[in-house]
């Protein structure tokens, strides 16, 4: 129970089993019991990125670039004595079966993008999937995120299901505000990706144009 991410490095090491119900109120204890005693099967994903321990903070998905190397040199952005991947990616949460995607497809209309994949219920429960889908804008005029979060859907699978799933990305949504305030669209490179959390996606390059 908390209302932060926490660092839970050890716990993830050594405790069989993690929980996050963060405050959930009066009727935490039977919601907690269901998904304990397999009465439901938890779909939820994170909203923040859980750090593998305070030294990494802050510690957010849609960081800007450093434009430094990612090797070894003494003037890497990587830690030295830390890990550099969060604990926990922003998105990310387990479920009691599992979920797999594969073919992911782009598709660029006059107004929007439609990104499509298919995604499997490999496990043995029924259960609940939210698919997120991403966007890095790569050749911006101004730094941009590494990904950002612009659409998500649940959806639920039986056993062995599968399922195209279509999200868009409308071209309105695929600009950024400049340094005077002005919302610009830059023809250019984007990189779209779809999966389960920030980290596990599937990544498809296109040139859009606006």
């Amino acid at each position: 129970m908390n209302g932060r991410p926490l660092a839970l490095q050890w716990e993830a090491e050594y405790v069989p089993a993690i929980l996050e119900a963060w405050q959930l109120g009066v009727r935490m204890g039977d919601a907690v019991a269901a998904v304990l005693l397999g009465d439901c099967v938890p779909a939820g994903k994170l909203c923040c990125t859980f750090p593998a321990m305070t030294g990494q903070c802050p510690s957010y998905y849609n960081h800007p670039n450093t434009g430094r190397p990612g090797s070894r040199s003494k003037f890497t952005s990587r830690y030295l004595d830390a890990p550099v991947a969060p604990l926990y990616p922003f998105g990310f949460g387990l479920s009691y079966t599992q979920f797999t995607y594969a073919d992911l497809e782009v598709k660029e209309l006059e107004d929007r993008l439609e990104a499509s994949v298919t995604v499997t219920n490999s496990g043995g429960r029924t259960g609940v999937e939210t698919v997120q889908l991403y966007m890095r804008d790569v050749t911006a005029s101004l730094v941009r995120p590494v990904q950002e979060l612009k659409n998500f859907c649940r959806v639920s699978l039986d056993p062995g299901e599968s399922r195209r799933v279509v999200l868009t990305l409308n071209k309105n949504a695929m600009g950024f505000y400049d340094d005077n305030g002005i919302y610009r669209k830059e023809d250019g490179e984007f990189r779209i990706s779809v999966g389960g959390n920030c980290r596990d996606v599937l990544g498809q390059s296109v040139c859009v144009a606006f």
